[in-house]
């Protein structure tokens, strides 16, 4: 009796299976906005992370491109037929700036949604769970209570001079500013306007850490007795607006932002905000808050506080979030309806 060769039968082209199973070589941590609530909206539509990866359609990860570690266990157990999903919101996790599918040797087929795609972020408030309240006017003696400490506060990690040579460049710009805000941090601690707070910095310059078990509760701590807070992202690009700038706003603090690059002006009128990107560098910037009067102050922090509470009236937690896991959802079911027939493995 001839033997007939077995084959694996996968779901035919325009065809979007009832069930779709995703294994995750990474911990999605922080790509599901609701976490467990998260995976239990994709379940109900059937899109479910499986335990097994041999159960899989599609697979899953943080970051691009793969440890050596897991792309050997991928290969080795699984070959290269199946498709790999990446999905990110951190810039430097993955810097792919094509959707897919995409055939990069010797990994399966890719597909990407991140920051560069525009899959991760569609406005400023993408990070909505970071706008938490309305925030009120300041009060009267907000300027003189404040003036009496160092002026400025800054919350970061210190950058090395290993990292500080991994400079991120997409499409032949450098988008990162985590040296700048270092610069601008320590120029400023220099000239003794500004303290700092983080890991890895040498010693006898910060105050103390700001990424500790309840960091959020604690930054805000950390920000109550100062009158400004340089508030620069990681990185400039469209829509990658994290809660930097809003918990500065919530802080009473005046941020210190770089609007080149971004969309931020969508939310945020022009000589609210410091923007740091309009300006020669630290000593210029410094020069500014050290003459600044109260009245540009108050102006400055009264376009600031509507801007964000006009952002927080039209938050809609629940709806955003399920926008985010149904952008998700839709391209998982279009990676599955677009999977090969028969594919032998």
């Amino acid at each position: 009796m001839k033997k007939t060769k077995k084959s694996s039968q996968v779901d035919l082209p325009g065809a979007i299976p009832e069930k779709v199973n995703i294994y995750s070589l990474s911990p999605p941590k922080h790509n599901f906005p609701g976490g467990n609530w998260g995976k239990d909206y994709l379940n109900a539509q059937g899109i479910v992370f499986c335990d097994n990866p041999l159960e899989a359609n599609i697979f899953f990860a943080r970051k691009f491109p793969l440890s050596l570690r897991t792309f050997l266990r991928l290969w080795w157990n699984h070959g290269l037929s199946k498709p790999l999903l990446v999905h990110t919101s951190e810039p430097r996790f993955c810097t792919l700036t094509q959707s897919g599918p995409l055939r990069l040797w010797p990994y399966p087929e890719i597909h990407v949604m991140n920051v560069y795609t525009g899959d991760a972020f569609k406005s400023n408030h993408d990070f909505f769970w970071a706008i938490q309240k309305d925030v009120p006017p300041l009060p009267p003696d907000h300027w003189q209570r404040r003036k009496n400490t160092c002026p400025i506060v800054g919350l970061a990690t210190y950058i090395n001079k290993r990292r500080a040579r991994q400079k991120l460049v997409i499409d032949g710009h450098n988008i990162d500013l985590t040296l700048r805000r270092q610069e601008l941090l320590l120029r400023g601690h220099e000239r003794i306007l500004l303290d700092i707070y983080g890991s890895g910095w040498p010693k006898g310059i910060v105050r103390g850490s700001s990424r500790q078990d309840g960091w959020h509760n604690e930054k805000k701590s950390i920000l109550t007795p100062y009158l400004f807070n340089v508030a620069l992202e990681n990185t400039a690009w469209p829509y990658y607006c994290t809660e930097k700038i809003w918990d500065a706003i919530e802080g009473g603090c005046l941020p210190i932002y770089w609007g080149a690059g971004t969309c931020i002006y969508e939310d945020f009128p022009q000589d609210s905000f410091l923007d740091y990107s309009g300006y020669s560098g630290p000593d210029e910037l410094l020069d500014h808050i050290e003459q600044m009067e109260e009245i540009e102050y108050r102006e400055r922090m009264v376009r600031c506080i509507n801007a964000h509470n006009s952002v927080f009236l039209r938050l809609n937690v629940e709806q955003d979030r399920k926008q985010k896991l149904d952008r998700l959802a839709a391209r998982v079911r279009q990676i599955a309806q677009n999977t090969t027939v028969d594919a032998d493995y």
